[in-house]
């Protein structure tokens, strides 16, 4: 887990796996705003909108999976994400359960990024 977060972090902090709607942030955030990241897997986009909403602002990042959630606590902190509040859980506008599928790869690690709701 240590490792995966030191290696997101480093590859967050050189722009490695950005996506192109990430110039649209700056443009639709201000400092002092909330944002919401619903699904933030591994904190990618939590940085870019903590980075848009500085430290006056607040990010709330959802994230049900908890391997992905835990790993990106530990990122948070190495990229000393102070403005970021990480909810385990899922994010929806009814209150309730619903069972989720992680797919593992190969070498058994979980595949976070093609979860989905069964």
């Amino acid at each position: 887990m240590r490792l995966q977060a030191a290696s997101m972090a480093r590859e967050i902090r050189q722009g490695v796996h950005d996506e192109k709607e990430m110039i649209l942030i700056p443009e639709l955030l201000r400092p002092g705003d909330k944002a919401v990241d619903i699904g933030s897997n591994y904190a990618m986009v939590t940085y870019h909108l903590s980075r848009a909403v500085g430290s006056s602002g607040l990010v709330y990042a959802f994230e049900p999976i908890p391997f992905p959630f835990l790993v990106s606590k530990m990122i948070a902190r190495k990229l000393s994400l102070d403005n970021v509040v990480f909810h385990g859980m899922g994010c929806a506008d009814v209150a309730g359960k619903i069972p989720f599928t992680v797919p593992l790869q190969p070498g058994g690690a979980p595949s976070a990024g093609q979860s989905h709701i069964a």
